[in-house]
């Protein structure tokens, strides 16, 4: 199969190239005209799913196959059905009318992929496409096989006439038990840059994230009434929980489609100026939490890839930290990817914690540099900064003293009595000769035992503590590289914005895995 498939609705502009691969995929009295697939995509967009790769230079990617229907009344196929689209409640029939793949993509799985794709999408719960019961198109006698391996069923000789050759009738019809079935994604966030090749990611590096897409009406009462969840027996919480403890992963995200937009297969010719507005939760497994970086991050990359939301729009998600934003940025080397998740966080600038014997020091303060000491095995001189932000301990040491504990796990009978959501562990630069790419700064990041995280692989919201902290340290105006050096290791661009007030946190999102979940969730107690 051809690398990095993504799939997306077919926009207007597109319907050009799409008229190119169609007119070649069929005969000239058989292939849909410019026109009419124009119609297609603007009464049934979508129906009109587009599956798109880099382009063979290398540049910007490309439409390189794509699937259409539209929808009729009944369940008979006739040239009248098959030429017009009706959006009617009882229009229930979907006609599929192309399946095509450019010449220099096919017979790589390519056709396969975007037809499992689009009746994938038929059965997620979206209720733009919910009204379909059946699906219908017709084949000639060599594409059988094809079909049937999408799990058609050929009916009868097609009284249809398209062209010189017999077509047959094939039908679909989604289970009911599938449409409630959601997918879920698994993304990793802030993913390294290989150092082989800095334009592309390093795959099972960052910190993974598991995605699901509610349909529009998935809204708990619980939540509906006090906009904070306990979650109780039979509830959406209960059940996102659930879900959350199955995927093992620090976080699971949950985003819900709002104002009626943003479902599969719903992203618009002028989609940056839509509004892309999704209800955003996160669920580690234990509890809900009011905010979390690279869930956030992965849940953006989810939108677009999944088709969601164009690429040129920016997303909003409405948490229980507000609004948060999310846009994909334009190409910098410094972040060594042609393209970055833009994330708009708040600063969390730390204040400098009292040596003992200054005026002002508490006796926590008094407590903290030796437990810190003991903890990681530092000599004094070694230990050159100590803070805190609203949420954490910062602890700023040598380079080399950074290196000396790289792969280590520190002495957490001492770490674990520091009073903190977690202590950030930070040097200057990377403490390696000859570092591909390497950072302004380097970082890991020690939850303390309430979290139930013992090592975070990367840690969006520490970087809105490290990004001030080293803005000012560096003296530098431009972007910093921070390195995350958990196991899985992570970079983080950060960006001072708003005159220091936010952080702009950037970095590289992947899919590493996709399902669906056969547990659907509880009906909802509206």
């Amino acid at each position: 199969m051809s690398a990095m498939l993504r799939f997306g609705p077919v926009q207007e502009d597109e319907i050009g190239r799409a008229f190119e691969i169609e007119a070649a995929s069929y005969p000239a009295d058989e292939a849909a005209t410019h026109d009419g697939l124009c119609m297609r995509q603007r009464v049934a967009g979508q129906y009109f799913l587009g599956c798109y790769a880099a382009a063979a230079d290398g540049s910007a990617e490309e439409l390189i196959g794509f699937v259409c229907g539209t929808c009729c009344a009944g369940t008979e196929l006739t040239d009248e059905t098959m030429s017009t689209h009706s959006d009617a409640p009882d229009a229930t029939t979907l006609c599929v009318h192309s399946v095509v793949v450019d010449a220099a993509h096919r017979r790589r799985g390519v056709a396969s992929a975007t037809l499992r794709e689009y009746l994938r999408r038929l059965v997620g719960g979206d209720p733009a496409t919910a009204k379909v019961r059946e699906v219908f198109l017709i084949a000639k006698a060599n594409l059988l096989g094809f079909y049937t391996g999408c799990g058609f069923v050929t009916q009868r000789l097609s009284p249809v006439v398209h062209g010189a050759d017999p077509w047959f009738e094939m039908r679909l019809r989604p289970h009911c038990a599938e449409r409630r079935q959601l997918a879920v994604t698994q993304v990793d966030a802030f993913v390294l840059s290989s150092a082989a090749a800095p334009e592309q990611p390093e795959h099972f590096t960052g910190n993974p994230a598991a995605v699901v897409v509610l349909p529009p009406s998935a809204v708990d009462a619980a939540q509906a009434a006090t906009g904070r969840l306990a979650p109780a027996a039979g509830t959406l919480g209960a059940w996102m929980q659930s879900v959350a403890v199955e995927m093992a992963l620090s976080e699971t995200s949950y985003l819900r489609p709002l104002d009626g937009g943003g479902g599969e297969g719903e992203g618009e010719g002028e989609g940056d100026k839509q509004q892309h507005r999704f209800s955003l939760r996160w669920f580690t497994p234990g509890c809900e939490v009011d905010l979390c970086g690279h869930a956030t991050m992965a849940s953006a990359h989810a939108v677009w890839e999944r088709g969601l939301a164009p690429r040129s729009a920016a997303l909003t998600f409405i948490s229980r930290s507000g609004e948060l934003r999310a846009r994909l940025g334009p190409p910098d080397a410094a972040a060594g990817s042609p393209e970055r998740v833009l994330l708009d966080f708040p600063a969390e600038p730390p204040t400098a914690t009292p040596a003992p014997g200054d005026g002002g020091a508490t006796a926590e303060d008094g407590e903290l540099r030796p437990l810190l000491r003991a903890a990681f095995g530092l000599a004094e001189a070694q230990l050159l900064w100590v803070g805190r932000s609203r949420v954490d301990v910062l602890c700023v040491v040598e380079p080399v003293a950074f290196a000396a504990l790289l792969g280590k796990a520190p002495d957490f009978s001492y770490l674990n009595q520091v009073r903190t959501r977690g202590v950030i562990l930070s040097c200057r630069g990377y403490p390696g000769e000859g570092a591909a790419n390497a950072p302004d700064f380097s970082s890991r990041w020690f939850g303390h035992p309430d979290t139930g995280v013992v090592e975070d692989p990367v840690t969006g919201s520490a970087h809105c503590c490290l990004a001030p902290y080293w803005a000012e340290q560096l003296g530098l105006q431009r972007p910093l590289l921070g390195r995350q050096c958990s196991s899985r290791g992570g970079d983080v661009v950060v960006r001072l914005t708003d005159g220091g007030a936010r952080v702009e946190l950037a970095g590289r999102a992947i899919t590493s895995m996709t399902g669906r979940l056969l547990t659907p969730p509880p009906p909802q107690q509206q």
